[in-house]
């Protein structure tokens, strides 16, 4: 697989705004269909015009890279603006993909860390959680020698009216995207404790007297 090639490919459905298909996951048109819902309900329909100023994107230069088990991430920088793109490719097939406007203006280093810049990692499990589950992330604890503490986010009522069956499942198809989760933030993914809550009222503008979001159940995975 070329990756400078895969890296133009991927800016170029995002500037097209086309999510439909190929290179991107399977998964992403689904969470950019959400992320175009949203967009709309807060400015209103002139949020689906495309863009008229985007620049021709002329340099596409590898930063970094990291081999966390099997999966293999890349980070580029692209000229001009100074963003960002990270890549995250598992059996020869993007696995992962977060954009960032204007990253490198930051004063981030990603030069010395052993697994990606968080904010771009979460960035990429954000949309497979969303795109797949219909689920936010809802934050990752890791110590060394100890389960890493994955938690999802989600409303109590839709995990309340799973039978037994059904939230087996939902378990079973947390597992994958929790492990790698754990890998591109951490760098290891041995036991996992699995903790799904109800959305974080902190996260919206409130007047800062909400509670804690609600705990709706946590499975341990070996």
């Amino acid at each position: 697989m070329n990756i400078d090639e895969l890296a133009r490919d991927v800016v170029d459905c995002f500037v097209r705004a086309d999510f439909s298909g190929p290179p991107l996951p399977p998964y992403f048109a689904r969470w950019a269909e959400r992320e175009h819902a949203r967009a709309i309900e807060a400015y209103g329909p002139g949020a689906d015009e495309p863009p008229g100023d985007v620049p021709e994107f002329t340099s596409f230069t590898e930063q970094r890279r990291w081999n966390l088990g099997d999966l293999d991430a890349y980070l580029y920088r692209i000229e001009p603006t100074s963003s960002a793109v990270l890549l995250v490719v598992r059996d020869e097939k993007l696995a992962y993909v977060a954009l960032a406007g204007q990253w490198f203006m930051m004063p981030l280093d990603a030069h010395e860390r052993e697994v990606p810049p968080n904010d771009l990692a979460m960035m990429c499990i954000w949309h497979r959680l969303e795109g797949e589950l219909d689920m936010m992330p809802g934050g990752i604890v890791a110590v060394r020698g100890e389960p890493v503490h994955v938690g999802f986010q989600l409303e109590p009522s839709r995990y309340a009216a799973l039978d037994r069956a059904e939230r087996s499942s939902f378990h079973n198809a947390c597992v994958p995207i929790a492990r790698d989760a754990a890998v591109l933030s951490c760098g290891w993914s041995g036991p996992l404790v699995i903790t799904l809550q109800g959305p974080d009222p902190r996260e919206r503008v409130t007047n800062g007297n909400d509670p804690p979001p609600q705990f709706i159940a946590r499975f341990d995975v070996p």
